[in-house]
């Protein structure tokens, strides 16, 4: 990747609306003048310039600025292909722990992971996400070092959070460790082990979650509203749990609480196209390809009275089929083989949204190329039918709001 004088740190991206928020090019300025701060959307970088020399290091581990480079230097997209990424195998599984499995989202197979490789002691931590204590309504990412620790992450977490930060506290420490995050920073922490010396030559293995997309920090203020529901007092909210799929509850100090099942809060309310980031918006890798493992829901017919839970677990690498060859003969996991066709009815919720990536970023290239009218009537000629051209114009609109309005 070359990085040109005119770009010279991640500003660049921030200013075009591609920063995730990962937090990775905090991890390796040198300078230390890129800090993280959190907005009504997302988590986003703030840049000390009178500090900055310009080395570019944050440029090359930023993947939102390796989708400005493409998006930038290329053509037009005409389609962009459902790709699972690689994969050695494949399976259904759930936790044994009756407790885990039905707390953890999707089977409680991550958190399994994670105590599993703790226990064997074939990692020292595993760095994750859980509820902000201090703030119930944030999340934060952190290192876990024992069980209970593990156990306090285990469920969804559809917030903002700034995943990469999580190692920040076992950089000074060679010990092998379980990196978890969404596509994105898992992307993000494989540049890291280029750049980052304490990270290049130490052994981690990375887990990714299945990712629709990251709503805006406002989502749920939005949600909050919506259902009249006081933010003060609020002392947990779990996104899923209680069962498969689970149900949004927010906890109270007084004791009381409030429900919604899960596709009513997430499907009515915190997937709504107003909450969705531009970088989720122009993302084709919602199964995580760069991981050494990648997992999600099976939403298959044969799993529709499923009230416990099960995960659906890609592995990528050799190094994940060590581990889970480790962690089944461990025994506190059940697993059941499935194919890559299984995969991809699974999942032809995320991946058939790939199609429409390439017509958001193309979108994404007119506003970047200063209103490239050339490029809007070319889309406009070969878009068919009335209908399907209306809604371009739409999601164009969508577009321009997201890109020149400030939260």
């Amino acid at each position: 990747m070359s990085h040109k004088n005119e770009y010279e740190n991640v500003a660049i991206v921030v200013r075009n609306k591609l920063c995730s928020g990962c937090g990775a090019c905090s991890l390796v300025c040198s300078e230390k003048c890129i800090k993280i701060m959190e907005t009504s959307c997302l988590n986003e970088v703030s840049i000390d310039e009178s500090l900055c020399i310009k080395c570019h290091r944050c440029l090359r581990v930023c993947t939102g600025y390796g989708l400005y480079q493409s998006l930038r230097n290329t053509e037009a997209d005409k389609a962009l292909p459902s790709d699972p990424g690689t994969i050695k195998s494949s399976f259904v599984a759930c936790a044994k722990d009756l407790d885990m499995r039905r707390q953890g989202a999707s089977g409680g197979f991550v958190s399994g992971l994670g105590l599993a490789l703790l226990e064997l002691g074939e990692i020292k931590a595993v760095s994750c996400v859980k509820q902000d204590p201090a703030r119930p309504m944030e999340s934060i990412a952190f290192a876990a070092r024992t069980g209970d620790e593990v156990k306090s992450a285990k469920g969804s977490r559809y917030m903002p959070v700034s995943a990469c930060l999580g190692i920040n506290d076992l950089l000074e420490e060679n010990q092998p460790f379980m990196f978890v995050g969404k596509p994105c920073d898992v992307s993000a922490i494989a540049k890291l082990k280029r750049y980052l010396p304490p990270l290049g030559n130490r052994d981690f293995v990375t887990l990714s979650i299945f990712c629709h997309n990251t709503p805006y920090r406002r989502a749920l203020r939005d949600l909050f509203k919506r259902y009249n529901l006081p933010i003060e007092g609020v002392k947990e909210i779990r996104f899923r749990g209680d069962g498969w799929p689970g149900n949004l509850v927010i906890g109270y100090e007084n004791g009381e609480k409030f429900t919604l099942p899960y596709t009513e809060a997430w499907g009515k309310n915190l997937s709504k196209i107003e909450y969705v980031p531009v970088c989720c918006l122009l993302c084709d890798d919602p199964l995580g390809r760069e991981a050494d493992i990648s997992v999600g829901d099976p939403w298959g017919k044969e799993f529709a009275g499923e009230k416990d839970g099960y995960s659906l677990v890609i592995l990528r690498t050799k190094l994940a089929e060590q581990i889970m060859g480790n962690v089944m003969s461990f025994g506190n996991m059940e697993k059941h083989e499935v194919t890559t066709k299984d995969i991809l009815r699974y999942q032809h919720g995320v991946l058939n949204k790939i199609p429409s990536v390439a017509m958001w970023r193309n979108m994404y290239r007119l506003l970047l190329n200063y209103y490239n009218i050339k490029l809007f009537w070319h889309e406009m000629i070969i878009i068919p039918g009335i209908k399907n051209k209306l809604r371009y114009c739409k999601w164009f609109v969508v577009m321009l709001k997201k890109m020149y309005t400030t939260y």
